[in-house]
């Protein structure tokens, strides 16, 4: 292993262990309201994405990447029904909003998604909305979530992970696309 790889894996293992602990303690903080934990939340979550999942390393994101950047987000901050990315008042969100999708503004990480998806003939939204019957034996949307980003990985080949990246970049609502 060269030692720009493995600077590159302790970064995102640092990365997702932050991540993790300040989601942990945003949770527990004593914000006044919601609308400050939100933002708190999207902070963090903003902040992590870039080292967690880079966008261009390789020419595509590993599905792997998605994978434990969701395993990092604590269960608690996941909504338990269908949701337009986040709700309010029940302080929660929905894998897309996480990534910081919003209304009307994906950006590369989501439309990628969407995208990988749509290649192995599944629907993200169903997904999200637990409508998927592949996925309904699992209790919780975290792990079933997980569970259908472990199908993308066995099914999608690393070619194919390049071409929907290119796709993604070109159909995404995100202007400026770095490699970072």
């Amino acid at each position: 292993m060269t030692q720009k790889k493995s600077l590159d894996i302790s970064g995102r293992t640092i990365a997702l262990k932050t991540l993790e602990t300040n989601l942990s303690r945003c949770r527990e903080g004593g914000y006044f309201n919601n609308w400050q934990r939100i933002r708190e939340v999207v902070r963090i979550s903003k902040n992590s994405i870039p080292e967690i999942i880079p966008i261009g390393i390789n020419n595509h994101i590993p599905i792997d990447y998605f994978i434990d950047f969701f395993k990092s987000v604590p269960l608690e901050l996941w909504c338990d029904n269908p949701v337009f990315y986040y709700n309010i008042d029940k302080l929660c969100w929905d894998a897309l909003g996480f990534l910081g999708e919003k209304i009307h503004r994906s950006n590369v990480r989501t439309k990628y998604l969407q995208v990988c998806f749509d290649k192995v003939g599944l629907d993200i939204n169903h997904t999200l909305n637990n409508e998927e019957p592949m996925f309904l034996k699992h209790k919780n949307n975290k792990i079933r979530f997980i569970a259908a980003l472990k199908y993308l990985k066995a099914n999608l080949s690393t070619e194919q992970l390049i071409q929907l990246l290119s796709k993604a970049k070109k159909l995404s609502d995100e202007r400026y696309v770095t490699n970072s």
